[in-house]
């Protein structure tokens, strides 16, 4: 398949690359549209040091179901999805409370060693999956991710209604 991958600061190549190895429980998604996020450009930049060369980053993103993989059963090829794009265990004492984000053995699509969406294809675990009704483009299912982290910024401002804010 074809990726855009960092190879180093300011180095982004197409490439072909291996298709993604299918796990229980995942499915493979065609990447219908990505996002290019800040960390995105920062990772380009080689700011952040979060980007371990040669990698696929993005991690904002929707798409199609072109398979399912073993013990998959809430969805089915051709479903049009978007992804939360945090990995987490689900097991760990933080991921048991709620609190996914701060799994101790949590992963980020497109960041460190974890290659994300700027490629055909991606494998994801099954509960990080929603589906996008059918009056949601795959351009706006890729902005689902950034919407939800302004949705929860916001909601974490008590009365913000009576604020003045800066966007």
């Amino acid at each position: 398949m074809e990726a855009l991958v960092y190879e180093s600061p300011k180095n982004i190549k197409i490439k072909q690359v291996n298709d993604p190895i299918m796990h229980k429980g995942e499915l493979l998604i065609k990447v219908k549209a990505t996002g290019i996020c800040g960390s995105d450009v920062h990772g380009y930049l080689g700011i952040t040091g979060r980007r371990i060369p040669p990698m696929i980053m993005g991690h904002e993103f929707s798409g199609d179901i072109s398979k399912t993989g073993e013990g998959v059963t809430e969805f089915s090829v051709g479903d049009r999805v978007t992804v939360q794009p945090l990995v987490f265990c689900g097991d760990c004492d933080y991921c048991k409370q709620g609190l996914t984000n701060l799994c101790i053995s949590k992963k980020f699509y497109g960041a460190m060693d974890t290659n994300g969406s700027m490629a055909e294809y991606i494998c994801v675990p099954q509960k990080l999956i929603y589906r996008l009704p059918d009056s949601v483009s795959y351009l706006e299912g890729a902005m689902i991710e950034p919407l939800a982290v302004a949705y929860r910024a916001v909601n974490q401002v008590p009365n913000i209604e009576e604020k003045n804010v800066f966007i």
